[in-house]
C-alpha cells in the first residue's frame, strides 16, 4: 500500500545531526580508496587512457607552467598557437581546483591530479547534501543522495575527462542559490553561483542555463515555491549580476569557438525528431541500469555511436527500482515533472541538443542534472510512509534481463555466426552480474527498511562498498585500451629530456611520427601534432584548404613534407615503441641524427626560421588550380593573399607564374628553401602578450609568420603601427621596412576587455548589494514560508 503525504518533497530537520563534514570526509576518502592502487601501482600518479591521459595531464602541466609564468594571451605552445584563454576557459581556467594547484611547483601537477580528484568527490558530495537536505525530513537520506549523485555513472565515467567533473561538483549550487532565493528569501547566493558556473565552463554553462529555466517552471506549481513579481525581479537582477561577473572567462570562450565547425553543424529533417542509429535508444535505456560503457568501447550497443557522449545515468546500488517507487507513490511532484521532460528530451534529437546550442553532434552530457533529481527521487522514496518497493524491484529484475538477452542472441561477426550481439563477451556479462548482484543487495536491505535502528549505516556501507568496487572495476577495464604505464611514465613524463634535440638557436618546431598524441606537449616542445579540440578557426581553414582533416587533432600527412619547412619544422621523432605506422622511410631534406632510446631523431636541412620574406604573390585562383596536397610546396615559392592583400603589397611583391603540380615536383626545394632563409628574421621569441621578431633586410619586404590569423592581434615595426595580413589561407603577414627592425605582435583575446570590465563592474554592484544580502541570511524567511516548509 502507498500512502501520498501532505507535501511530498517538504522537510524538518530540525535538531537533527548536520552532516556537511561527514559528507565531505567519507566521499574524499571513497575516492582515494578507488584511486590508491592505481596511483601505487603508478609510481605516484594516476593513469588512465584515452583523453585523461593524452590531454588532462599534458593540459594540466603546461597550463599550469604559463599561467605561473605570466603569459595569459597567446599561447605558441598549443598546436601552432592559440588564444590562450579561449581555448583553455573550455578545460580549467575557470576551475578553483586548477587554481589550488598553482602554489606547486609544475613538476608537481601529474602527481596531484590524485588528489585533486579526491577533493572534487568531496565537493561533490558536499554541495549535493546541502541542496538535497532541504527535502528530506531524514538528513542520513540527504547523505545517500550525495553518495549517489557524486559516484553515479556519469560522474566516473568522466574521470575520463576529469574537469566534467568540476562541472558535476559545482552545479548543485545553482539550485541551492535559486531555492534559498525563493523559499527562504536569501539574497546573494544565486548570483554568485551563477557567476562560477559561468566561468567555470561556457559549453556547459549553455545547458544548465536551459536546464535552470525547465526547473523554474517545473517547481512554480508548488505552493511553497512562492514567485512574486517582487521575488522574480529580484531574482532576474541576480541572474545579470551574476552573469556580468561570469563574462570574463565566458566571452572569450564563446568567441574562440565561433565559426569552429564543431558548432556551426546543426540538425535537419528527420534528424531533428529520431537518432539515425536506433542502437542509441537502446544505449540510453541500459545506461539507467548499467555501469557506464567504457568511453571509447560501447559494448552493449556497439552501433550506438555514441563514443565519449558520457551517456550514463546509473545510481550505484540503487539503480531505478527507488526512484521507480517514488514515481509510484507520488501522484505530483516538480521532481516528477522535470525528470518526465528530460526524458522526452534526452529521446527526441533536436531537444537533446538544446543543451549543446542546437548543436548536431550527439552528447549525453547533460545527463549530471536530471541525474541530481533522480538521487532526490530515490532517497524520498526511503523516507516516505507505505511505499512499496516490491514491484519496482521487479520492473528492475525485468529490465536486466531483457539487456541480458544481448549476450544470448546470435550475431554475424568476420563472417562467423556466434552467440551474443555485445562487442566484448566477459565485459558484458561482468557488467550484468553487477546490476544484478547489487538489485539483490538493495532488496535484502529494504527488507529491513527504516524501521530498523541499523538500515541507515547498513545501507551507507554497502552504497559506499557498491560504489568503490564498481569504480575500481570500471576504471580497470579502461585501463586495458591505454598505453602501457611504463611508457607513460618513462617516456611521456619523464623521457623528453633524454631524447628532445637540445637546440639554443631559437624559435622552431618540432614533429612526431607514430608517437602517443601531445607527446610534444608533455616534453614542452613546440610541436605542429596537436589533439586539442579549441583552435583558432583560421587554423582548421588553412588545413582545409590543404586537404587535411582538423576536427580534434591536427596531425598532417607526413607525405606533405613541404609543409613541415613552412611551419619551421627543426626536428623529427619517430617512435619506435610500437608498431602500428609503416616506417617513415627517407624524407627529402632529413638528416638523422640516431637513436635516442625508442626514437629515430631527424633534422631538417630545409628548416625556415620563424618570420621569412617573400618576393613573389600567387592569386586564390592560381592556389584554387593546384591539387591539395601540392599547395604547401607553392607556398614555398609564392605567398598566397587575397585581393587586399595583393593590392596593398605589389610594389613588394611580383606575381608567380601559373604552376602545375608536376612544376613544382620538379623545383628544387632546397633552392627555394634557401631563398626563403637568406631574408628571414634572425631572432624570434614569445613575449608575455604574444611575440616579437627581429629583422635585418636589404629592401622593404613582407615578412610572413606561421602563427595563425586572429582579429586579437595588432603589429608594430620599430613601434609604428602595421598592419597584418592574412597570408597562406590563415596565417599572419606585415610590411617590415629595410634594416634593423623590431616587430612586435601584441594579443589582446577578443571579449576579454569586455568580460574583465563587466566582472568589475560585477564586483562593485555586489559590494553594494552585499549588506542586504548579510540582512537577509540573519533574518527568517516568513513565517508562512517556514510553516509551508515544514509541512
Amino acid at each position: 500500500m502507498s500512502m501520498q503525504p501532505t507535501s511530498p518533497l517538504a522537510g524538518n530537520a530540525a535538531g537533527q545531526k548536520e552532516r556537511t563534514a561527514a559528507v565531505f570526509f567519507l566521499c574524499c576518502l571513497m575516492a582515494a580508496l578507488f584511486l590508491l592502487p592505481f596511483v601505487v601501482a603508478d609510481g605516484g600518479v594516476f593513469l588512465y587512457f584515452g583523453d585523461y591521459n593524452v590531454q588532462e595531464i599534458p593540459f594540466y602541466q603546461h597550463v599550469h607552467q604559463l599561467v605561473r609564468s605570466g603569459r595569459w594571451f597567446w599561447d605558441l605552445g598549443t598546436d601552432l598557437g592559440v588564444n590562450f584563454i579561449g581555448s583553455y576557459s573550455f578545460y580549467m581556467l575557470g576551475s578553483p581546483f586548477f587554481w589550488l594547484m598553482l602554489p606547486f611547483p609544475t613538476s608537481w601537477v601529474p602527481y596531484l591530479m590524485a588528489p585533486m580528484f579526491c577533493l572534487k568527490f568531496g565537493v561533490c558530495g558536499l554541495t549535493t547534501y546541502v541542496y538535497l537536505r532541504r527535502f528530506v525530513q531524514n538528513r542520513d537520506y540527504a547523505m545517500l543522495g550525495a553518495i549517489l549523485y557524486a559516484f553515479s555513472g556519469f560522474t566516473v565515467y568522466n574521470i575520463f575527462f576529469n574537469h566534467f567533473v568540476d562541472v558535476v561538483a559545482i552545479f548543485p549550487l545553482l539550485l541551492i542559490g535559486l531555492e534559498r532565493y525563493v523559499v527562504d528569501g536569501k539574497k546573494g547566493g544565486f548570483a554568485i553561483a551563477v557567476a562560477l558556473n559561468m566561468m567555470l565552463n561556457y559549453f556547459f554553462f549553455v545547458g544548465q542555463a536551459f536546464f535552470l529555466l525547465l526547473y523554474f517552471l517545473c517547481r512554480l506549481p508548488c505552493r511553497e515555491f512562492r514567485v512574486t513579481p517582487r521575488v522574480f525581479f529580484g531574482l532576474a537582477f541576480e541572474t545579470v549580476l551574476g552573469c556580468m561577473g561570469g563574462l570574463v572567462l565566458f566571452l572569450p570562450g564563446i568567441l574562440a569557438v565561433l565559426g569552429n565547425p564543431r558548432v556551426d553543424n546543426f540538425l535537419f529533417g528527420q534528424n531533428l525528431l529520431f537518432y539515425g542509429e536506433t542502437q542509441r535508444y537502446g544505449g540510453l535505456l541500459s545506461s539507467l541500469f548499467f555501469m557506464p560503457e567504457v568511453p571509447s568501447r560501447p559494448n552493449f550497443f556497439p552501433q550506438e555511436w555514441a563514443k565519449w557522449s558520457s551517456m550514463s545515468a546509473w545510481l550505484p546500488l540503487f539503480s531505478l527500482t527507488a526512484l521507480i517507487a517514488y514515481f509510484r507513490t507520488v501522484k505530483k511532484s516538480f521532481v516528477k515533472r522535470a525528470l518526465v521532460v528530460c526524458a522526452v528530451m534526452a529521446a527526441v534529437p533536436i531537444l537533446n541538443s538544446a543543451f549543446y546550442a542546437f548543436n548536431n553532434s550527439y552528447y549525453a552530457r547533460w545527463f549530471y542534472m536530471p541525474i541530481l533529481l533522480m538521487c532526490l527521487g530515490s532517497v524520498k522514496a526511503l523516507e516516505l510512509p507505505g511505499v512499496s518497493f516490491r514491484k519496482p524491484a521487479i520492473a528492475t529484475g525485468v529490465a536486466i534481463g531483457c539487456f541480458a538477452l544481448i549476450g544470448l542472441v546470435p550475431a554475424k561477426k568476420s563472417g562467423k555466426i556466434v552467440l551474443g550481439a555485445e562487442a566484448d563477451t566477459l565485459r558484458f556479462w561482468v557488467w550484468i552480474a553487477f546490476s544484478a548482484a547489487c538489485l539483490a543487495l538493495f532488496c535484502l536491505l529494504l527488507r529491513r527498511r527504516r524501521e530498523h535502528p541499523l538500515f541507515f549505516r547498513t545501507t551507507l556501507a554497502c552504497l559506499c562498498a557498491v560504489s568503490v568496487a564498481y569504480s575500481l572495476v570500471y576504471l580497470s577495464w579502461g585501463r586495458k585500451y591505454s598505453y602501457g604505464s611504463d611508457y607513460m611514465r618513462n617516456t611521456a613524463l619523464a623521457g623528453g629530456a633524454g631524447i628532445v634535440q637540445q637546440d639554443d638557436s631559437g624559435f622552431y618546431r618540432s614533429d612526431y611520427y607514430s608517437a602517443m598524441d601531445n607527446l610534444g606537449m608533455f616534453w614542452q616542445t613546440n610541436t605542429i601534432q596537436c589533439f586539442h579540440t579549441v583552435v583558432p578557426v583560421s587554423l582548421i581553414e588553412f588545413y582545409e584548404y590543404l586537404g587535411v582533416t582538423r576536427d580534434v587533432h591536427s596531425n598532417p600527412p607526413i607525405e606533405q613534407y613541404a609543409l613541415r619547412n613552412l611551419l619551421s619544422v627543426k626536428y623529427l621523432y619517430d617512435d619506435q615503441s610500437f608498431a602500428q605506422s609503416a616506417p617513415i622511410g627517407q624524407l627529402p631534406g632529413y638528416l638523422s641524427l640516431g637513436r635516442r632510446g625508442d626514437f629515430e631523431v631527424y633534422q631538417n636541412q630545409n628548416y625556415l626560421p620563424m618570420g621569412f620574406a617573400y618576393s613573389q604573390y600567387m592569386t586564390q585562383s592560381q592556389c584554387d588550380a593546384l591539387a591539395q596536397s601540392i599547395r604547401s610546396r607553392a607556398m614555398l615559392q609564392a605567398v598566397l593573399l587575397d585581393e587586399e592583400g595583393i593590392n596593398e603589397n605589389q610594389d613588394l611583391l611580383s606575381p608567380a607564374p601559373d604552376m602545375l603540380d608536376a612544376e613544382l615536383e620538379s623545383y628544387n626545394l632546397k633552392a627555394d628553401c634557401d631563398a626563403l632563409r637568406a631574408q628571414s628574421a634572425y631572432a624570434f621569441e614569445e613575449t608575455r602578450t604574444g611575440f616579437l621578431s627581429r629583422t635585418d633586410l636589404a629592401r622593404e619586404s613582407l615578412v610572413f609568420y606561421s602563427v595563425p590569423y586572429d582579429k586579437g592581434f595588432t603589429a608594430t615595426a620599430n613601434g609604428k603601427p602595421v598592419k597584418i595580413y592574412r597570408a597562406n589561407a590563415g596565417f599572419m603577414a606585415v610590411r617590415v621596412p629595410a634594416g634593423e627592425c623590431e616587430i612586435v605582435f601584441s594579443y589582446d583575446p577578443p571579449g576579454l576587455t569586455v568580460g574583465k570590465w563587466a566582472f568589475v563592474g560585477f564586483a562593485g554592484i555586489y559590494l553594494l548589494y552585499l549588506p542586504l544580502c548579510l540582512r537577509s541570511a540573519r533574518r527568517p524567511g516568513p513565517p508562512a514560508r517556514r510553516i509551508r516548509r515544514a509541512r
